[in-house]
């Protein structure tokens, strides 16, 4: 959850943009106004930290987990989101991605149970490879479809 590399890769360059700047006012020919140098760095590179921190520390506040028997959902630090539904209780899984969600691989996964409750796991990254593995227990937990008749499956003549 919230773990696209472009998150990163924003707050990455914030904080090269923000060094930039730091060394061209301190290291350059003419006299700045004091203090200015670390302004103009700690403007830049605070929302560039903040950039990086903050989606890390969702990522680690975040338990996503396929049981054979149940789907267990948790996430948030200060408050906490917990969903665990069990696989015979599931309808529908449905996997919302726009275009920079496809382009950056995240998504948000809604699970609708049975009474038409629904639940959306917002914001993941990979949001197929979750979707393929919940399919993949949800099917080792109910029978095969296999036909049990012994009448001929064609139409008579």
């Amino acid at each position: 959850m919230w773990a696209s590399w472009l998150t990163f890769a924003l707050g990455g360059l914030a904080i090269l943009f923000g060094l930039m700047l730091l060394s061209f006012v301190l290291f350059s020919h003419f006299s700045p106004p004091s203090g200015l140098g670390w302004f103009v760095f700690l403007v830049l590179c605070l929302p560039g930290f903040a950039l990086i921190m903050i989606p890390l520390i969702r990522r680690r506040a975040t338990e996503l987990a396929v049981t054979n028997k149940r789907v267990i959902v948790k996430f948030g630090l200060l408050t906490t989101h917990a969903l665990e539904i069990r696989l015979s209780k599931i309808e529908t899984v449905r996997v919302n991605q726009g275009l920079i969600g496809r382009l950056f691989n995240y998504g948000t996964i809604v699970i609708t149970g049975t009474g038409a409750t629904f639940d959306p796991i917002p914001k993941i990254s990979s949001p197929f490879e979750f979707h393929t593995a919940l399919n993949g227990a949800m099917e080792q937990l109910s029978p095969s479809a296999t036909p049990t008749s012994t009448e001929p499956q064609g139409r008579a003549v």
